[in-house]
């Protein structure tokens, strides 16, 4: 399981959303307050936010925090809605990690050297569980930095201390 944190929310969570596979098994949870039920809509691409299956969240987890499940080459499908431009979704996962860093670089985008190397750890093992496992670690730190960069473009300082 990789966990990602999708806001800067540090509320504590009120509901868990799961998403299902058509075998009933769990590809990812999301956890939210009342606030930020909209970062289900975006997770699953609906134009609303999304209600139907959430169930009240137990445990101190944050709003936004993301328990993702899924193999690799799908978890990408969730960066890309929430952070991530693919410009090419063809061809396998490093591929489009290859894509997506160069197209950053071509437009002189803040995220180009990490996905870069993200892109080149991709390339050391993409069958390998633990590449596959630290790749999706470097993805969702990436995607923290970029949500936090777009909060303060927005909003001003972060509400909390940067890590």
């Amino acid at each position: 399981m990789q966990v990602r944190q999708i806001s800067i929310c540090r509320t504590p969570a009120v509901w868990m959303l799961p998403r299902l596979s058509p075998r009933r098994t769990v590809l990812w949870q999301l956890y939210m307050c009342d606030q930020h039920d909209t970062l289900a809509a975006q997770l699953t691409g609906a134009l609303n936010p999304v209600r139907r299956g959430r169930q009240p969240a137990t445990g101190e987890v944050h709003c936004g925090t993301l328990h993702d499940h899924q193999p690799v080459e799908d978890a990408l499908t969730l960066h890309e809605r929430m952070w991530l431009d693919l410009p090419d979704r063809s061809g396998t996962w490093v591929q489009q990690l290859r894509e997506a860093a160069l197209w950053q670089e071509e437009i002189g985008g803040v995220d180009a050297a990490a996905l870069a190397e993200i892109a080149r750890v991709a390339a050391e093992g993409p069958n390998d569980p633990a590449v596959q496992a630290r790749v999706l670690d470097l993805l969702a730190r990436t995607e923290t930095a970029a949500i936090e960069r777009r909060w303060v473009a927005q909003y001003g300082p972060l509400p909390y201390p940067s890590r």
